[in-house]
């Protein structure tokens, strides 16, 4: 976890070349940009907390790729748009 420590910037698509990462915790920085198509590969992903950041663009499609994924967290993360379809397929998601 790496919240509330006023980080800045993009987050690095390197970030994608976790594939046991099962936590990734970005609340309350100052991350920047759109969400990168990488971390789609976060496979084993359970719980994913991005508000209170200044991202750009919509809610990507990649999250129904997170089929581990029971947390998702992205209030005041900045982000925009419909929620998408592929969040239906998450099945192990218990708090949105």
């Amino acid at each position: 976890t790496v919240e509330f420590n006023q980080l800045s910037g993009p987050i690095p698509p390197e970030l994608g070349s976790l594939p046991l990462l099962e936590k990734l915790h970005l609340t309350s920085n100052n991350f920047i940009g759109e969400l990168p198509e990488e971390l789609a590969r976060l496979t084993t992903l359970q719980d994913f907390r991005i508000g209170g950041n200044y991202f750009t663009g919509k809610i990507p499609d990649f999250i129904q790729n997170w089929a581990n994924l029971n947390k998702l967290v992205i209030v005041g993360s900045g982000l925009d748009g419909p929620i998408p379809f592929g969040i239906g397929l998450l099945t192990n998601l218990s708090d949105l």
